[in-house]
């Protein structure tokens, strides 16, 4: 009994977190937070940036190319439709589950592009990042959703897994750039 008790509390909070709402926009974004900490170099990101100096929006990340430009990365958690397409036992309830899912991504992606792409700020391309390999499975089993978000409204979404590739292409670019100044500048000092 007592074993039972004492779990019980981390399984109520758990499931507060996991039931779509702040703390679970939170938990997405500390995941996004420690993946970019983890590949991106210190002053080459910034978290809950305000990108458009003419509003007060603030996206989750900015991630500084080496050409200067930054690309809006916004977490998104849509752990309750994760959880009742996991209990759903039917095609039909797991249809409507995704069409839901399918209308909030589409409604996120939406409001990245209105909100934190910005022509001479940012990439014409902004990032809807999730932070769970499972929900990225759920994703796909949405014909054509990836590509028509892409084509029509710029914009990727991204997993864990994903989001790190994508991060460590810009993370070598940087270094390639850092390589470059540090050869130039042992040039000048062999050339002296």
């Amino acid at each position: 009994k007592e074993t039972t008790s004492s779990m019980s509390l981390p399984i109520t909070n758990l499931n507060k977190y996991l039931g779509g709402n702040v703390q679970t926009g939170r938990l997405g974004e500390w995941n996004l937070e420690s993946i970019v900490k983890d590949i991106i170099p210190n002053n080459k990101y910034f978290f809950q940036h305000m990108i458009n100096p003419k509003t007060q929006n603030q996206v989750d990340c900015a991630v500084e190319t080496t050409n200067k430009i930054l690309i809006p990365i916004d977490s998104k958690f849509y752990a309750a439709q994760y959880a009742a397409y996991q209990e759903a036992t039917k095609k039909i309830e797991r249809d409507k589950i995704l069409n839901e899912l399918k209308r909030s991504i589409e409604n996120d992606a939406d409001a990245i592009k209105e909100k934190y792409i910005v022509k001479n700020i940012t990439s014409n391309i902004g990032v809807l990042y999730t932070p769970s390999e499972g929900l990225v499975s759920m994703v796909n089993l949405i014909d054509g959703l990836r590509e028509s978000l892409l084509k029509e409204k710029n914009i990727l979404i991204l997993g864990p897994n994903s989001l790190a590739g994508f991060l460590d292409s810009i993370r070598m670019g940087h270094d390639a750039v850092e390589l470059n100044e540090k050869a130039e500048l042992i040039g000048k000092i062999i050339n002296e």
